[in-house]
């Protein structure tokens, strides 16, 4: 199976309608190559400064959970409908241990959560507030 897309006006605009170009043109592409797969897919994008924003629209296909997964799960668990803020991966030397959330309930509204377990080379940080 051979599949040609033509990005090249994507990756040196800012323009909105390029970017929703891009977000239609990826569904029927992913339907022909995973036909005959069930399970998880996420598509990595990449921006770039590159003389001006630049944007790599597929940089990986991924046929497994990803942390944009892992993100949404989280905040549709565990976080108050609403709350913004990022979640962030760096090296590090095990867990900062940082334990700071602000509590609506049960769910968490802002303040800090680094989720990388005792041992792990990268933190895993969520920030809201």
């Amino acid at each position: 199976m051979c599949i040609r897309v033509s990005m090249i006006d994507v990756l040196k605009s800012t323009d909105v309608q390029k970017l929703t170009a891009v977000r239609e043109m990826l569904p029927p592409v992913l339907e022909e190559l995973a036909a005959d797969y069930n399970g998880p897919l996420g598509v990595d994008m990449m921006t770039v400064d590159a003389n001006g924003f630049a944007l790599a629209p597929v940089v990986e296909i991924n046929f497994r959970m990803t942390m944009g997964h892992l993100c949404r799960l989280f905040y549709a668990k565990h976080v108050v409908d609403g709350a913004t803020g990022t979640f962030s991966v760096h090296p590090a030397q095990g867990s900062t241990g940082i334990f700071e959330p602000t509590m609506k309930g049960n769910r968490m509204e802002a303040g800090k959560l680094d989720m990388a377990q005792a041992g792990c080379d990268f933190s895993f940080m969520v920030e809201l507030g």
